[in-house]
């Protein structure tokens, strides 16, 4: 839908160590051999970056569970440490989601590679 998810222009680059696993298999997989000065535009599937929007990992809490101040859009953590996204707020209950920010969308990334270095 062209949304913005994140972008670092304007900011400093994000870096990763090639093999280390620290994007997605497809992402890390596209952007192999790629040299500084180089761009490309990878098109993904929802199935290549988080998978499927599985509605089962919606929940709706009591509103005392939710941290002091949380509000739509705040990230909470579950007691064993999963995050979610507070989807909406009632008087006494809210809506909270586990699904990846990006289940079930396909994603686009737009790179520059600006340097690349032996780790």
């Amino acid at each position: 839908d062209k949304t913005v998810f994140a972008s670092t222009a304007g900011k400093t680059p994000f870096s990763f160590i090639q093999g280390k696993h620290d994007l997605s298999p497809s992402l890390e997989i596209a952007l192999a051999g790629m040299v500084a000065g180089q761009k490309k535009t990878i098109p993904l599937t929802a199935d290549q970056v988080a998978g499927p929007y599985d509605e089962t990992k919606r929940r709706t809490v009591k509103l005392i569970q939710l941290p002091p101040g949380a509000k739509v859009g705040s990230k909470v953590r579950s007691k064993d440490g999963a995050v979610a996204h507070v989807l909406s707020i009632s008087e006494d209950t809210a809506v909270i989601d586990f699904n990846d920010p990006l289940a079930g969308k396909n994603v686009v990334y737009d790179v520059t590679i600006v340097k690349v270095e032996k780790p």
